[in-house]
């Protein structure tokens, strides 16, 4: 942890929080003991706000309880009038070891969903083990304001855990103050390129060649009687499917399918190999709701979360934004098992 601080471009400066000049919380632990919490460092970022961080690699019985008294913690400290901001960023093990970003900001963004998570099974009385419903159950119950829940029994369990994380982790920062919703379509960003990924697969892969001269040929045709600006375009877009289909290292899946659905509706002859596959196997799903819910999804992800366009405070376009993204998830899990 402490050599990601020492490296992450948005870290102005951090300590480790020991010694006798440590800052420590009070608590009352699981057994109802009043007890000392040190967390373990704190970080003031490039924007001059601060955090509290804490690293966990096994969980303990008093986890939840330190968040919460870090959170409360964090309420007071901060000072709106002064511009002063302290928050929580709770880190654990498995989390930290999957971020490939290099801002704390990233790591923020990941960690989200985990302490949504832990603080929602802490509220619950049967925090060990849920006897009064099944798993799925209880899922179905935490996000139908998102989801009907005959839809979400139709998902994988992959994308019916970040449905449930995402709406978890809506529910948890509505009761912050000046809280960004922007985290919490962080579960959704992979199960959706994954899904993404899963439709162009299940229609285009089957007509990819084997041999090495044809699948040069279908991913390399001739372009010379198409505008040069349109050329460089579709040269670009081949490139990427050729890494998606042949060589499994998709590069942006979400935006890729956009092109797909997006060119399959254009009236004018496409070029032979995979521009006229895509033109075929695609000209379906474009005439249905999936391009208008890809662009969506799409723009929204650039303008709020990936490049941070502008802030996303406002509850009610958060959850209307986050309907809309299961809507899309839904409907991409659909295209690839009807």
């Amino acid at each position: 942890m402490a050599q990601f601080l020492t490296n992450a471009k948005d870290v102005a400066t951090f300590a480790k929080n020991a010694g006798p000049q440590a800052l420590r919380m009070d608590y009352l632990s699981a057994d109802g003991r009043r007890s000392t919490y040190t967390p373990d460092f704190i970080v003031r970022d490039a924007g001059g706000s601060y955090l509290i961080a804490e690293t966990k690699g096994r969980a303990d019985t008093d986890v939840a309880a330190k968040a919460r008294a870090a959170i409360e913690w964090c309420k007071a400290a901060s000072a709106p009038s002064k511009k002063v901001r302290w928050e929580y960023l709770y880190v654990p093990e498995k989390v930290f070891e999957q971020v490939r970003g290099n801002s704390v900001d990233d790591l923020t963004r990941a960690c989200a969903p985990s302490l949504a998570q832990l603080l929602r099974q802490a509220e619950s009385p049967q925090q060990v083990l849920n006897l009064e419903a099944p798993e799925e159950d209880r899922v179905a119950e935490q996000v139908t304001a998102f989801i009907e829940p005959v839809a979400l029994a139709a998902l994988p369990s992959r994308y019916k855990k970040a449905v449930a994380d995402a709406a978890a982790l809506f529910y948890f920062i509505e009761k912050k103050d000046t809280a960004s919703f922007a985290p919490l379509f962080q579960p959704l960003l992979g199960p959706i390129d994954h899904a993404a990924e899963a439709v162009m697969r299940s229609r285009l892969e089957p007509d990819v060649p084997t041999a090495a001269v044809a699948q040069r040929d279908f991913f390399e045709p001739d372009l010379s009687q198409v505008q040069r600006t349109q050329a460089a375009f579709l040269k670009d877009k081949s490139g990427l499917l050729k890494r998606l289909l042949v060589h499994r290292s998709p590069l942006m899946p979400t935006g890729v399918l956009m092109f797909c659905l997006d060119y399959a509706a254009k009236p004018d002859e496409a070029p032979p190999g995979i521009f006229a596959c895509v033109r075929s196997k695609f000209a379906p799903l474009a005439k249905t709701e999936l391009p208008d819910l890809v662009k969506g999804c799409y723009d929204f992800r650039n303008t709020y979360i990936a490049h941070a366009k502008s802030d996303l405070t406002d509850r009610g376009k958060a959850h209307e934004a986050l309907a809309q993204w299961v809507t899309t998830l839904l409907a991409l899990h659909g295209a690839v098992t009807a």
